[in-house]
């Protein structure tokens, strides 16, 4: 594990060799009229983390068996607007399927409540579900995850615009 203070950049190191990222607490005081922060955690709250992001949020539910098991509500966040704050040390890795996607569980209590999904590298997906006085949802994208690369091809083909906080 390397943590580097200046902008808290958490490199972990899983027992299966996945490496992910958190950037800056930069987003500490930077809420605008338009982007609010909010606190979430998992459910014994050994993780810890704050987000960044606009009040209504666009989120997806997918049907792959991972989602549709957990009830997992995706709110896109920017790696900028994503901060850990506590826990990065609870933080399990699992991969499955194509391995691209990197699921990080809290060790203790076995929630997800956020990961890196393969359709948004650049974002981390939250679960709507763990954070404190979440925002209100204005749209609901309903994603065939069962059939993950026509449907991502669909939509990127479509006049559907990725969440772009």
């Amino acid at each position: 594990m390397v943590i580097n203070l200046c902008d808290l950049q958490i490199t972990l190191f899983g027992p299966i060799g996945v490496m992910t990222q958190f950037h800056s607490l930069k987003l500490i005081g930077r809420e605008t009229n338009m982007h609010h922060k909010y606190k979430g955690q998992c459910h014994c709250g050994g993780i810890r983390f704050l987000i960044n992001c606009p009040d209504p949020v666009d989120i997806w539910k997918c049907n792959c068996s991972i989602c549709a098991i957990s009830e997992y509500k995706h709110l896109f966040i920017k790696h900028a607007d994503f901060a850990l704050i506590q826990g990065s040390q609870l933080l399990t890795p699992y991969q499955f399927g194509s391995r691209s996607a990197k699921h990080l569980f809290c060790s203790l209590c076995g929630i997800k409540s956020f990961y890196q999904p393969k359709s948004h590298p650049d974002s981390y997906s939250v679960n709507l579900n763990c954070l404190s006085n979440p925002p209100k949802v204005k749209t609901v994208t309903y994603f065939d995850g069962k059939n993950f690369d026509e449907s991502l091809a669909s939509l990127m083909n479509s006049d559907y615009l990725m969440p772009n906080f």
